[in-house]
């Protein structure tokens, strides 16, 4: 996504948050692609993350996951509801590591987030 929409969404969430102790944030992701373009050196890919922190506490979202927890909160939410909700958000794992919900930084082909079910990015079927 584009960095300005990423901004965009984070802000929301800082207004939507702010009172409740939490901040939000953009994170970039950049990864070049294990092969050379023709005529060229390495492709660079950039994605975002928004980054809810607060109490000790770091959640890192992509850009889908950050709109659902928008939607999903009210106003000046406690902090222990909004990690519940991200916790619901994300699915399995721990809201509170970089690699929960979607890793931008890429556990499969393209960078595009967890290739298995469980999120492990695994290796080849055996």
């Amino acid at each position: 996504m584009i960095r300005d929409e990423a901004e965009k969404l984070s802000l929301a969430l800082q207004e939507r948050l702010g009172s409740s102790g939490l901040t939000c944030g953009v994170k970039p992701f950049a990864k070049e692609v294990e092969f050379n373009a023709p005529g060229g050196g390495r492709p660079r890919i950039v994605r975002y993350q928004i980054v809810v922190s607060g109490g000790g506490r770091e959640a890192h979202l992509s850009l889908d996951e950050a709109e659902e927890l928008l939607e999903a909160v009210g106003t000046d939410p406690p902090a222990e509801q909004v990690f519940a909700q991200i916790a619901s958000v994300t699915g399995p794992g721990s809201p509170g590591q970089p690699g929960s919900g979607s890793d931008p930084g890429g556990s499969g082909p393209g960078g595009s987030g967890p290739s298995s079910p469980g999120g492990s990015g695994g290796g080849e079927p055996g």
